[in-house]
């Protein structure tokens, strides 16, 4: 997000909530409900990862993306919007 937006840490920290969503925003909006948010964005970032980048999670998502086949008659586009869905 910062190279693509040129924001600074602060920036990403004060607008990352909109950018959540699903489990991620919900998981969010109760660290802030708990008055938990992190003062840094290392400290987001380290606080994320260790929530959504668990060795199960990854690994269930390298099973789910290995099994991905594009279709006959189907575009690629199409496919790779499929898998990230």
């Amino acid at each position: 997000m910062r190279t693509l937006f040129r924001a600074g840490d602060s920036q990403l920290l004060r607008n990352i909530s909109n950018w959540l969503t699903g489990a991620a925003g919900d998981w969010y909006l109760q660290l802030s409900q708990g008055h938990h948010l992190p003062d840094t964005w290392h400290e987001f970032k380290k606080l994320f990862l260790s929530r959504f980048r668990s060795p199960e999670r990854i690994e269930a998502l390298e099973i789910e993306r290995s099994c991905c086949v594009q279709k006959e008659n189907e575009t690629a586009a199409i496919s790779i919007k499929d898998i990230w869905d």
